[in-house]
């Protein structure tokens, strides 16, 4: 696996990066697991003007560079997109984009306002066979709800793996999570998501997500 690391936000005069990988599918995932870390600000410090957070936005541009390309060769990444660029609301008020400072890369998308049994998909995309990791980044917030993220098949809308998370939290905060999707047979499929309830203490049913990525390890 060759992929080109060229995000726009690295100064004119920093050389590109090539990553080489075996075309491994473990070797893969846990190459891209390591670099999924470094999206985030907290992992970084300030230097001079930059900031731990400009420092984490120019590594999730090389990040999702390196993961379009791997798609493109063959490798295990797949379905790299930012959440509002692909998904269509199937039930429930429109989606809206909204800017975070506190999220990995800033742009957060939700259904406002959010109520009970909101749901949406992505498009469709092909998957070979294996067992996939899902990851997701999402805001953390008090008036969040309960989502319930579902594996469906395009040809028959059969469901091959489903993660559910309470996306409450006592304070605005992002939070990286991660599915198991084991056993899926090659075919085309899409994620759909949907709002199942609440906690107590929530306000509200709202869904904020930022990106999501299926990446096969088996």
């Amino acid at each position: 696996m060759n992929a080109w690391l060229t995000p726009d936000a690295i100064p004119a005069d920093t050389a590109c990066v090539r990553l080489l990988v075996p075309n491994d599918v473990s070797l893969i995932a846990a190459v891209f697991g390591a670099l999924l870390t470094l999206t985030e600000a907290e992992n970084w410090e300030q230097y001079g003007t930059q900031t731990p957070e400009d420092t984490a936005q120019a590594m999730l541009n090389m990040y999702e560079a390196a993961a379009a390309d791997a798609a493109d060769c063959g490798a295990s990444v797949n379905g790299v997109e930012f959440w509002h660029f692909r998904t269509t609301v199937d039930f429930g008020n429109p989606l809206s984009t909204s800017f975070a400072a506190t999220i990995y890369h800033g742009f957060v998308s939700f259904q406002s306002p959010a109520a009970i049994t909101d749901q949406w998909r992505t498009d469709s995309f092909h998957l070979s066979a294996g067992d996939y990791i899902f990851y997701f980044e999402e805001q953390v917030f008090t008036a969040c709800g309960i989502i319930k993220f579902e594996l469906r098949r395009v040809v028959d809308n059969a469901v091959y793996g489903e993660y559910e998370e309470d996306q409450f939290g006592a304070a605005a905060a992002p939070r990286l999570n991660a599915g198991w999707f084991p056993g899926v047979p090659e075919d085309d499929y899409y994620l759909h998501g949907a709002i199942t309830g609440k906690r107590v203490a929530s306000t509200g049913y709202q869904c904020r997500l930022s990106h999501m990525q299926l990446v096969r390890i088996l």
